[in-house]
């Protein structure tokens, strides 16, 4: 989400540099980064900024989810500023006079999209009332999906027949738009005082965060899909500690399922803080932090530049040697094991491929060091469920006569 933001935020700086004489913009999505995008473009010079949704309020994915948690710098960790969730700045440093948004908020740990939703609803009111007299987005909810998605189809092409000096679109899009032209329903967001009036208008350009891409929630041969990821799941509900959980994915999602259904905690942060609690455990992760900094910092250089997925064999190289170390150290792997949820459940992650792919350090080694603390003393997993971590296994649902059960393929 902090990405999104900083990338929405430069997107259209940048822009504005590039065409300095460019007066409108249409935003199509209110995530963090279509809002951020939006009040930006007022900040740098855009007179006229609509800002379009289907939902009935901005952040509405955020609303409808507490089960997830988020932190803007909770996946720095081991870095000594992950600690604080504050945006865009939580301590004080140079950053404090660079780092700049118009979307902010306060918090001192991780909090529930839902919670985060709110928070981010208090900045957007608090920038409008700061901008009573100057440009201010207009906020366009429950617009119709067919209706925008054919507006910008419309409007691309109309600008590829510009490019290429040849004729306008169809005459009648040339024309400005009115609010009606993203669907019968489509009303100005209740939330705030509308930037402009409620006229027609004709963006100079549009900028589409609609989100982060298609979710893969079918397993096959089964007929009912999983559950996306922004949406409420009942894997911290008390009977999930005595069933079996099946997690399919190498990502930063699948580990949060993992996490979550086999741990008491909500999120890795306080897994950590569990850790050190015991000042012996803190020292014993103090002499693996090195290491795991040295192996991110890598990482986060690698793919900046490339898009071989060797650093991910890397990191897990990495995260797997520290999470052993650790492991054979009595009190931590306690410790450790003191975090699973009393049950005779188990969590069992399946990845396809060979390592973990896309995903933050924090989520890599906690995963790794619950399951060589298991390996290294399941004597003392007193009543805790158990976890299994299986790589380059492909998983299909089988139905037999009779019943339903999950058959493992590789």
């Amino acid at each position: 989400i902090r990405d999104q933001i900083v990338r929405a935020q430069q997107l259209v700086i940048d822009l504005k540099v590039a065409h300095s004489a460019a007066r409108s913009l249409l935003v199509v999505g209110m995530g963090a980064a279509g809002v951020n995008a939006a009040l930006t473009a007022c900040e740098v010079g855009f007179d006229d900024v609509r800002i379009v949704d289907i939902e009935d309020r901005p952040f509405q994915l955020f609303h409808r989810t507490t089960s997830r948690f988020v932190g803007p710098y909770m996946y720095e960790w081991p870095s000594q500023f992950y600690a604080g969730q504050s945006y865009p700045s939580h301590f004080s440093t140079p950053w404090d006079d660079f780092g700049r948004s118009p979307l902010n908020w306060e918090a001192k740990s991780p909090v529930s999209a839902s919670d985060l939703a709110k928070l981010l609803e208090q900045s957007v009111l608090r920038w409008c009332e700061k901008r009573s007299s100057q440009p201010r987005p207009t906020f366009i909810v429950d617009v119709d999906r067919r209706n925008i998605r054919a507006f910008i189809k419309r409007f691309a092409a109309r600008e590829a027949a510009m490019a290429k000096d040849m004729m306008f679109g169809p005459p009648d899009f040339v024309a400005k738009r009115s609010i009606k032209a993203f669907g019968p329903k489509a009303k100005v967001w209740e939330g705030t005082v509308a930037g402009n009036s409620v006229t027609s208008f004709k963006p100079d350009y549009i900028i589409v965060a609609a989100g982060m891409g298609k979710e893969c929630l079918s397993i096959p041969g089964m007929r009912e899909p999983s559950q996306s990821f922004w949406a409420d799941d009942t894997l911290k509900e008390p009977a999930v500690s005595d069933q079996r959980v099946i997690v399919l994915g190498g990502g930063d999602g699948a580990i949060q399922d993992v996490l979550r259904a086999l741990t008491i905690h909500d999120h890795p942060i306080t897994f950590i803080e569990q850790l050190e609690a015991l000042p012996v455990v803190r020292q014993a992760l103090e002499n693996e932090i090195p290491a795991l900094l040295s192996a991110d910092r890598q990482l986060r250089q690698h793919t900046s530049w490339s898009r071989d997925s060797a650093a991910f064999a890397m990191i897990d190289t990495a995260c797997k040697e520290a999470a052993q170390n650790l492991a054979e150290i009595g009190v931590v792997s306690r410790q450790v094991l003191r975090s699973l949820r009393k049950g005779t459940g188990e969590v069992r992650h399946y990845v396809r491929g060979p390592h973990f792919d896309k995903a933050y350090l924090l989520n890599r080694f906690v995963v790794y060091l619950l399951q060589a603390c298991l390996k290294a003393d399941s004597k003392e997993n007193d009543g805790g469920m158990g976890f299994t971590l299986v790589f380059n296994k492909e998983v299909k649902y089988c139905v037999y006569p009779k019943k339903n059960r999950m058959c493992d393929l590789y």
